[in-house]
């Protein structure tokens, strides 16, 4: 059973006013922390599906020498249910029966590599269609998606994402899993020093247990 992790990571950041996939977090590209967060959670490959600013993003994860494939949407404008709908043709076809999708943002930055493992472990373990994060209003990425999502993922359209989706799902289908910091996401540069992204305010640091 392998796991693709998924970044998605195409659009325009028009509140941001720059391309924030090349902010700074703690270092590094917020696009790269992304990457390696999924490879560090035991990702068998990592998809990032590009769009605005293609170019430019894409040299920078080339020149952190990161074995990410690259994807590019050139309908990103069209809303971040055409990256999904990429995303799923790019990898449809490498996946067996009991493979898993994870997908994820790359402006959530104090997602951990705990939780990423948890949705893997948890879709598995419990023979569900989907693991997703628990928000105040439903179901969210990031999310684990068994194979048998693929074709309802590739209906989506417009800009509602997958948790429309998701959330449409009996309880039978999925299981949802807490995490406080998928609430803090970064929309402006001021974001990416107030205090909700400090480590004072993150969750408390969790060694990442193994997935086997």
């Amino acid at each position: 059973m392998k796991t693709i992790g998924v970044v998605l990571a195409a659009g325009g950041s028009s509140r941001f006013g720059s391309p924030k996939q090349l902010a700074d977090w703690n270092g590094q590209p917020l696009i790269v922390h992304a990457i390696t967060q999924l490879e560090e959670a035991g990702c068998d490959s990592v998809v990032v599906i590009l769009g605005s600013s293609f170019d430019k993003i894409r040299d920078v994860i080339a020149r952190a020498d990161l074995k990410a494939v690259i994807v590019e949407n050139p309908d990103w404008n069209q809303g971040q249910s055409s990256s999904i709908c990429v995303a799923c043709e790019a990898v449809g076809g490498d996946l067996d029966a009991k493979d898993s999708i994870l997908l994820t943002l790359c402006d959530q930055p104090l997602i951990s590599v705990d939780h990423y493992q948890r949705l893997i472990r948890e879709r598995r373990s419990k023979c569900v269609l989907v693991a997703a994060t628990s928000y105040i209003d439903g179901a969210g990425v990031p999310a684990c998606f068994g194979v048998g999502a693929l074709s309802h993922l590739m209906q989506l359209r417009g800009d509602q994402g997958a948790k429309h989706w998701i959330r449409s799902l009996s309880a039978s289908e999925v299981i949802l899993l807490e995490n406080p910091a998928a609430f803090r996401d970064i929309d402006r540069p001021c974001d990416l020093h107030s205090d909700a992204m400090t480590d004072d305010h993150a969750m408390p640091a969790i060694k990442p247990a193994p997935l086997h």
